[in-house]
Parts: C-alpha cells; structure tokens; sequence
C-alpha cells in the first residue's frame, strides 16, 4: 500500500511538472496534455480525501492554458522555434547592426 501512494504521488506530480515546464517553453501540445495531468491527478481519489487537494491547482492550470493569450504566447514560441538561423546575407540572426558593419566578425572558417 505505501508504494501504491508513493507511485501515485510520483505520477502525479511528474505530469502536472512536466507539462508546467512545457508550457513555459511554448509547446502548444500542453493543452491536451494538462486534460492528461489532470485525470492522472483523478487518482488521487485513491488515497484519500485530503490527497484530493491537489486536484485543483491542476485543475486550474490545465483551464488557464486554453485562454486566448496563452494561444498568443504558443504561438510566439513557435515563430521563434522556426526563424531561419541565418540571414539572407549568411549572418547569424542574431546578430546587432554594430557586427554586421565588420566582416571580420563572421568569416567563413571553412574556406
């Protein structure tokens, strides 16, 4: 019995972690995941009332990543995840205005 209620606490608190990390790196994929978490927090019920408490802040959670913003922040993230590496020019995006002035900064080191 005490391992059922440690592997259940483990699950539990794996999922909800899990997709709380995800969603703050823009994984629109989290959505359905935090339904996930929040029927795996279900299991709860098992142990005992009070153990049930940690149903709501999952519940919570998993609601406020279906707003309308949160669509705008995945989205966001997505953009980021797929901008070209590189510039039309062969430069680091990343790079500011002062290092592209200086072609000494970005030789190509394979010729």
């Amino acid at each position: 019995m005490v391992l059922t209620i440690g592997a259940i606490g483990a699950l539990v608190a794996t999922a909800a972690g899990a997709m709380a990390y995800n969603a703050w790196n823009g994984r629109r994929w989290t959505r359905i995941g935090g339904i996930v978490a929040f029927a795996i927090s279900a299991l709860t019920i098992l142990l005992n009332p009070l153990a049930m408490v940690a149903m709501a802040p999952i519940a919570i959670g998993a609601g406020l990543l279906w707003l309308p913003q949160i669509g705008r922040y995945f989205s966001a993230w997505g953009t980021i995840r797929t901008a070209p590496p590189f510039d039309a020019d062969g430069r680091p995006t990343s790079c500011t205005e002062s290092c592209r002035a200086t072609d000494e900064t970005h030789r190509d080191v394979s010729r």
